[in-house]
């Protein structure tokens, strides 16, 4: 009598079980009830017999159990083959076939086999290309060889015309309007009362302000120091500058929330620019805590503008200070060995009561998680609303202080207080922190801002609200 096929499959699937491992929850063969073929039917997953079997009278009810087998008892031919081999995907972590590493390239895989993907070809950031208005916004994706493109396409240069913008791509601004050659132009038509962008204040403001009044004299332009009461109008605000100093605290300095809709969208992807949203969590209550308490102290300085502070052009400073006693003293290292304030921006200008100042750079103490990290701003701008009381005090309400800054600086100076911790006997007490928060960086902040224009992010935007409140500084100017 030939074997019952039952049997035979019962014990290939029992040597399935031996070379691949079964789980151990597994039912038993030998405790199923046996499948009543006359009662029940034949079930969708249940083998069928052999006909040859039934007429040697053997029923599926008489069929032996697998356990019930004879250890050395051949397996027909006619028994199904197994295939013995293991199957990879069963195999435990520890003995899955070795990773073989090779440089990694961008194609959505792991290649150098250090569980990331895609590392260091910034897929899905920002990217950009071409200059002035031919510039075309995009993300970071892979291309078919392997390495990461900004898939765009610039647009065509057209003929520049005097409206604020690059219109020929060259990276320059109306130059051919620019008589004396000084980088300031001389617009035909009236720009402040028939501005050509209304679609756009922001750059129509900037046009306006940036008229230069004599194209013929390359000493008088918007962005040149206008000597008081001298009788000359030197900046091209339409007046002599009065000899005065407006001065004011800065009473709130906070990191802006993501998407905050008075930060400027400086790479015009469509979102206010602030890569440092996130980090306010960390920064903004020490932040308040060091200005209430008197550890920070910034001052905000405007010459030449005089009561009310409304309307003119004038040179803003930012200066550190100290307490000294119920008052305050510039600090010896705001001032550079001239004199002048390492912090200036030039061209400032209120119009309307709107304050416009920058671009330029700042230099910023941000304090995170105990740890001072001195940050510089390029391309800073500082918005609100300006005004000047008889007292000559400054004051900057609903103000906006941004600034790119550059993802080599950050590094630098972080690891500028690593060298730091590391060798001194007695780390500080930020050495700690620094510890933790430098592996988290890279989750918290995403690179937006392409600062030396090559079409690839190399630094992140920085949007901080301030507000400003008259005080009195001791020692500005100096003397």
């Amino acid at each position: 009598m030939r074997p019952n096929p039952i049997f035979a499959a019962a014990l290939a699937a029992a040597s399935v079980c031996a070379a691949a491992g079964c789980a151990s929850d597994a039912p038993d063969p030998s405790q199923q009830q046996p499948v009543d073929m006359g009662r029940q039917g034949t079930p969708a997953d249940a083998l069928v017999v052999d006909a040859g079997d039934l007429d040697a009278g053997v029923t599926p009810d008489q069929a032996p159990a697998p356990d019930q087998a004879v250890p050395d008892q051949a397996v027909p031919d006619q028994a199904p083959v197994v295939d013995m081999a293991p199957v990879p995907d069963l195999l435990p972590p520890d003995m899955a076939p070795p990773c073989d590493p090779e440089p990694e390239r961008c194609n959505g895989a792991d290649d150098d086999c250090d569980g990331e993907v895609d590392e260091g070809f910034r897929v899905g950031q920002a990217c950009q290309l071409g200059v002035g208005r031919c510039r075309v916004f995009s993300v970071v994706q892979c291309a078919a060889d392997g390495t990461a493109e900004c898939p765009v396409t610039p647009l065509a240069p057209t003929v520049e015309a005097c409206n604020g913008r690059d219109d020929d791509c060259d990276g320059r601004v109306d130059e051919d309007f620019d008589g004396d050659g000084d980088g300031y132009p001389t617009c035909a038509a009236d720009v402040c009362a028939n501005c050509p962008l209304p679609d756009d204040p922001d750059r129509c403001r900037w046009l306006c302000d940036n008229q230069d009044c004599r194209d013929e004299n390359v000493g008088v332009f918007p962005a040149a120091v206008d000597i008081c009461g001298d009788g000359i109008d030197q900046n091209c605000d339409g007046q002599d500058a009065p000899c005065t100093e407006a001065t004011g605290r800065v009473d709130h300095l906070a990191i802006a929330e993501a998407n905050a809709p008075r930060c400027p969208d400086s790479n015009r992807d469509g979102e206010p620019d602030n890569a440092l949203a996130l980090l306010g969590a960390l920064a903004n209550q020490p932040l308040a805590d060091a200005v209430a308490g008197g550890s920070l102290n910034l001052f905000l300085a405007a010459s030449g503008l005089g009561p009310p502070g409304t309307d003119g052009a004038f040179a803003l400073s930012v200066l550190p200070a100290t307490r000294a006693g119920e008052g305050y003293t510039v600090s010896p290292d705001a001032l550079d060995e001239e004199g002048n304030a390492r912090i200036r921006f030039a061209v400032a200008r209120a119009r309307d009561g709107a304050l416009l100042a920058g671009p330029g750079r700042f230099s910023l103490d941000l304090p995170l998680g105990g740890i001072a990290l001195r940050l510089t701003l390029y391309e800073a701008q500082i918005q609100g609303t300006v005004g000047v009381d008889e007292g000559l005090g400054l004051t900057v309400a609903d103000g906006i202080l941004w600034g790119a800054i550059r993802d080599v600086d950050l590094q630098a100076a972080l690891d500028g207080l690593e060298a730091d911790c590391a060798a001194a006997e007695d780390p500080a007490e930020f050495c700690g922190p620094l510890a933790q928060l430098r592996p988290a960086l890279g989750n918290l902040l995403v690179m937006d801002q392409d600062l030396d224009r090559d079409g690839e992010v190399d630094g992140y935007g920085a949007c901080l609200t301030l507000s400003v409140a008259p005080q009195a500084l001791a020692g500005w100017p100096p003397e």
